[in-house]
């Protein structure tokens, strides 16, 4: 209808250096042309240049009805459905988003860095539009876990969601990183949302909800920072001194096995009465050696699995990397849909990271063939390091 009688209106701020035209020659369903009724649909593109400067263009897509065949077709673009944004753009705003960070910051660190200024509203629907792009390459890094001969790593944080508490789950397996936002910590979360890791190796805490796990790794460096605690908060100076010795009689102990890749059953069973001594100094009924023993049937599996690690140090970086970067409350986790897409998008740019790939490229790539395999592209730039080894 148009602004009332009276008002001014409104122009856009930035306008369209170029228009560029994407046709269509034939029907996508029937492949047939005589039967098209057309109807160009305009669209602005907001992108990075080759010098990193923002450029604005229209890109009018030829968009036509099949008399024949009864549907809809639209000419293939650059652009990306539900979002003005090029993918390079699009890359930096999600790679931000892929963080936990809040979408008024998303906005900020945009206009910030290529002089773009985005509302909140245009953050939440580049966020929609990059998760419906990115799912194919979600469920791309859910089949190489499932494929993969190694061992897993998993571990969860809590999490404010909707107000309440919940729980961001992560699964690391090799360069494969897969992200979940749930409202339980129950075991059944991993049978229902990574039924991939079924019958793997697996490198947990000591939960409770990971006894389900047939073949268990207890991190034994979460072992050695409770048994640390313990030694720093002891109240009078003769248990912080027998507590201090434990502590490093544990801490000796792990120097010393965390370099061994293998090892035969009668060096694993002395090991094994190494920590039920231990276990015992700290009298009956101690927190540290209820901890101790209930591990103790899950401390020495690595030794029976070549290649398998004694911690879960990278899963807890990949944690810290993104879910548990800021554990405040999220827009974003306010619904169903906002977790899972948030899930999404911390999957694909958590892996490609770890590959080496650019967002924008990720994001391209998917767009131009969404059975993309980024597990078989070359890395652009140095992936990182495996973590090291804590002491």
């Amino acid at each position: 209808m148009g602004p009332p009688i009276g008002h001014k209106g409104v122009s856009h701020s930035r306008k369209s250096e170029e228009t560029r035209y994407a046709r269509l020659s034939a029907c996508e369903y029937c492949g047939l042309a005589e039967h098209l009724t057309e109807r160009p649909c305009n669209k602005n593109l907001v992108e990075k240049d080759g010098a990193g400067k923002i450029r604005v263009s229209c890109i009018s897509a030829e968009r036509a009805w099949c008399a024949r065949c009864y549907r809809i077709s639209m000419a293939k673009s650059e652009s990306i459905p539900g979002t003005h944004m090029g993918a390079g753009l699009l890359g930096s705003a999600v790679a931000c988003i892929a963080k936990a960070v809040p979408y008024a910051a998303v906005a900020e660190l945009v206009e910030e860095q290529h002089g773009c200024g985005i509302a909140q509203t245009t953050a939440n629907n580049a966020h929609e539009a990059a998760a419906n792009l990115l799912e194919p390459g979600d469920r791309r890094v859910a089949d190489h876990i499932r494929d993969s001969d190694g061992c897993g790593q998993a571990d969860e944080t809590p999490f404010k969601m909707c107000g309440k508490r919940g729980y961001a789950w992560l699964v690391c397996c090799g360069d494969a990183v897969r992200v979940g936002f749930l409202g339980s910590r129950a075991a059944a979360v991993l049978d229902l949302y990574f039924p991939e890791v079924k019958g793997k190796p697996m490198v947990t805490d000591w939960y409770s909800g990971y006894n389900g796990i047939d073949v268990r790794q207890i991190c034994l460096t979460r072992l050695l920072r409770h048994a640390e605690s313990f030694a720093i908060r002891a109240m009078d100076a003769e248990n912080r001194e027998l507590y201090l010795l434990l502590y490093l009689r544990l801490r000796s102990m792990y120097r010393r096995i965390s370099r061994i890749d293998t090892a035969d059953e009668a060096a694993i069973r002395e090991l094994e009465r190494q920590v039920l001594e231990i276990a015992g100094g700290y009298g009956g009924g101690h927190a540290m050696r209820t901890a101790l023993v209930n591990a103790l049937p899950h401390m020495f599996t690595f030794p029976r699995h070549p290649g398998m690690p004694c911690h879960n140090n990278r899963v807890e970086q990949a944690i810290h990397e993104g879910p548990a970067r800021e554990k405040r409350s999220r827009r974003q986790l306010r619904s169903a849909a906002g977790m899972r897409r948030l899930s999404i998008t911390c999957t694909v740019f958590q892996t490609r990271g770890r590959l080496g790939i650019w967002p924008s490229t990720a994001l391209k790539a998917l767009r131009a063939d969404p059975e993309w395999d980024m597990f078989a592209h070359p890395a652009t730039w140095p992936p990182r390091a495996p973590a090291a080894v804590a002491a």
